[in-house]
C-alpha cells in the first residue's frame, strides 16, 4: 500500500504524515511526501516547468532544506518514507503525481499553514476530492494507531454506486473492515424504509464485498448531518462516500455540503470518485 501525503511543513501536515505512518505501519505500506511549489495563475504551466531563474532555484533549495528537516521528524525504522518536491499548480500537481507514482491513497489534513493553505481547505481540497481518481483520505487530527475496522459507506445505492465498487472492495481488502451501509433520508429526498432496504440488500448481494455488512436508514435534516451523526453513534473509524467530478460529494450534495463534510467531520472521510 502506497500513501501519498501533500505537505506544507506546518504542524497540521506533520499530524497528517504521522497518521499516514500509523496506517502504513499497521498495513505494511509506504508513505510518499509531496511538497508543491505552487504556480501563480498568470504563468503558463509549460513555461514554469522549464523555469531556471534564480528565484526558482532558491525556492527549490529552501524547500529541499525544509523537507530534509521535516523528514527527520517523521522518519521510521519499520516503513519506507520517501519525498519529492514539484513546481506545479497545487491540486492538478497532486492528482497527476498520485497517478504517476501509482499511489493507492492520498491522505490530506483538513487545513494547513499560510502559503499553500488551500491545499488542505477550500477550493483546492474540493478539487482534489472531486477530481482525483485515487481515493482520498481526509483527516482533521493525528489519530494514533488509526485502523479502519468499522466504517460507514453512505450512498443512495442506485446504479451509479456500482461504479465505485472496485474502490470500495479494494478498501475492504486493504483494511479488512466491516461496513455499515447508510442511506440518509431527508425531507427533500425521502424514500420509504421498505424500498431503501430492498435496494441496499440488492447492493450487498451484487457487490459481494466479502465482509460483514449492516443496513442502516437514518432520518435527518441533511445528508451531511445524518452521516456525521450516525458515524458518531456507532463510533465509526471513518466515513466512506462517493464523489462526482461535477457535483461534489455524491449526487445528493452541492459543492458546499461536500466541503462541509470533509472540513467539519471529526472522523476521517474517505472519498471514491464516481466514474
Amino acid at each position: 500500500m502506497k500513501i501519498l501525503v501533500p505537505v506544507d511543513f506546518s504542524d497540521q501536515s506533520l499530524l497528517a504524515v504521522k497518521t499516514a505512518k500509523s496506517i502504513a505501519e499497521a498495513e505494511k505500506g509506504e508513505v510518499v511526501l509531496l511538497h508543491m511549489l505552487d504556480i501563480p495563475n498568470f504563468y503558463g504551466t509549460d513555461i514554469i516547468r522549464e523555469l531556471n531563474s534564480d528565484e526558482s532555484f532558491f525556492m527549490m533549495k529552501g524547500a529541499k532544506q525544509k523537507m530534509e528537516e521535516f523528514l527527520e521528524k517523521v522518519k521510521s525504522d519499520s516503513i519506507e518514507i520517501s519525498s519529492d518536491i514539484k513546481l506545479d499548480n497545487t491540486y492538478t500537481g497532486i492528482i497527476e503525481y498520485a497517478e504517476d507514482v501509482a499511489a493507492d491513497y492520498i491522505l490530506m489534513g483538513s487545513h494547513g499553514a499560510s502559503g499553500i493553505k488551500e491545499v488542505f481547505v477550500g477550493s483546492n481540497t474540493e478539487k482534489v476530492v472531486r477530481r482525483s481518481t485515487v481515493p482520498v483520505i481526509c483527516v482533521k487530527d493525528y489519530q494514533e494507531n488509526l485502523q479502519f475496522k468499522n466504517v460507514v459507506f453512505a450512498s443512495n445505492f442506485y446504479k451509479e454506486s456500482d461504479t465505485v465498487l472496485p474502490y470500495l472492495k479494494q478498501f475492504v481488502k486493504d483494511f479488512n473492515c466491516n461496513v455499515h451501509l447508510l442511506r440518509v433520508n431527508t425531507e427533500k429526498d425521502f424514500e420509504t424504509t421498505w424500498y431503501s432496504r430492498k435496494v441496499m440488500q440488492k447492493f450487498i448481494e451484487e457487490a459481494d464485498l466479502g465482509t460483514e455488512c449492516t443496513i442502516n436508514i437514518y432520518n435527518d435534516d441533511s445528508v451531511e448531518n445524518g452521516i456525521m451523526r450516525f458515524a458518531n453513534e456507532i463510533n465509526a473509524d471513518a466515513m466512506l462516500v462517493s464523489t462526482h467530478h461535477r457535483r461534489g460529494l455524491n449526487h445528493w450534495f452541492n459543492g458546499s455540503l461536500g466541503s462541509d463534510l470533509v472540513n467539519h467531520a471529526i472522523h476521517p472521510v474517505v472519498t471514491f470518485r464516481i466514474k
